[in-house]
């Protein structure tokens, strides 16, 4: 019987995101008192972000060792910045030291809360500069640059040797990818011995689709039974946020002085929309289009203006074009 462990030697390096972020490691941690892991996860979290690394001195006190947990309200705080310096201030301080700052009992639980994934985030998710959100943990991973293009690519084949399905389900495997990280991050802070078992990996994995799907919304397509179905049945689609925009008039028309009526609504997962894939259907009296951000490219259908279209006639034609390029 073949192991169901996936090891990850190459993972236990530390691989820095960018240019800037490995000259600041490396120049800070000669600043700190020790070079133990916490001093390290401090400098490393810290250099994940410009807005951090420029403001480093007002986070940080370098001669005391202290966290100036004040920083967290300064002006150049951006939603983005203040996860990093949570993120640090836990992996360093082991704890929520700004949950101190307050006297009443009710905002100190606010600010823990604040430490723990928000409302509206999936429960892990890859953001840009390679950190992984999980549960109510924030640890970093690798992220994902050339020097770990490789490595990225033997997990895949590891994963996927262990679930053929895998293989034809890019999305799916990436989200594999990600549990795998951060499980192996979340070993490393534990002091482990780098090994995961892939019926770990599914078992959250599970837990990070049922979520996802829990989170869909379709009211506002709540009379589009086909539409509906085709939503909630497919793994692609139910990851995604359609924002439909109606333009009752030929798209050469829409700019004119000819008087039209337009309607937007939204539907798929609204709730995670920051972390899933974002679609839009402009739908004409002539034509649909979609545009899908992620890949950066729009199709086009025309309709048969002999026919009449129901706003779901429209919003299938745009996808069946969609389906249709990949096809091809």
């Amino acid at each position: 019987m073949s192991s169901t462990a996936l090891g990850a030697e190459k993972a236990r390096e530390i691989i820095l995101i960018s240019d800037a972020h490995e000259k600041f490691y490396y120049e800070k941690l000669k600043e700190v008192r020790y070079q133990d892991v916490y001093h390290k996860a401090l400098v490393y979290c810290l250099g994940i972000s410009d807005d951090t690394r420029k403001n480093i001195y007002s986070i940080y006190d370098f001669k005391t060792g202290c966290v100036k947990t004040e920083c967290l309200h300064e002006g150049w705080q951006t939603s983005g910045s203040v996860r990093v310096v949570r993120m640090a201030f836990n992996l360093y301080c082991n704890g929520t030291p700004s949950v101190f700052e307050y006297d009443d009992a009710e905002e100190q639980v606010d600010e823990c809360r604040r430490y723990t994934v928000e409302e509206g985030v999936l429960p892990i998710y890859p953001t840009r500069q390679g950190i992984y959100y999980w549960k109510d943990e924030s640890i970093w991973s690798i992220g994902i640059n050339e020097q770990s293009e490789d490595e990225i690519y033997q997990i895949k084949r590891c994963l996927k040797q262990k679930e053929n399905s895998l293989e034809y389900s890019e999305k799916e495997l990436d989200k594999y990818v990600a549990v795998f990280m951060i499980l192996i991050a979340v070993d490393r802070y534990k002091g482990g011995k780098g090994t995961i078992y892939f019926d770990k990996i599914k078992y959250y994995v599970e837990i990070l689709n049922k979520a996802i799907y829990e989170a869909l919304d379709i009211q506002q397509i709540s009379d589009m039974n086909t539409l509906k179905e085709i939503i909630t049945s497919d793994t692609l689609y139910r990851e995604m946020y359609f924002h439909v925009n109606e333009v009752n008039s030929t798209k050469e028309r829409q700019y004119s002085g000819y008087k039209k009526d337009e309607k937007s609504y939204a539907f798929g997962n609204i709730k995670y929309h920051e972390e899933l894939d974002k679609v839009f259907i402009y739908t004409y009296d002539d034509c649909v289009e979609l545009t899908c951000e992620k890949e950066g490219k729009s199709y086009k259908q025309k309709l048969d203006m002999r026919r009449r279209y129901t706003s779901e006639g429209k919003i299938l034609a745009a996808l069946d074009c969609w389906r249709c390029a990949y096809l091809n």
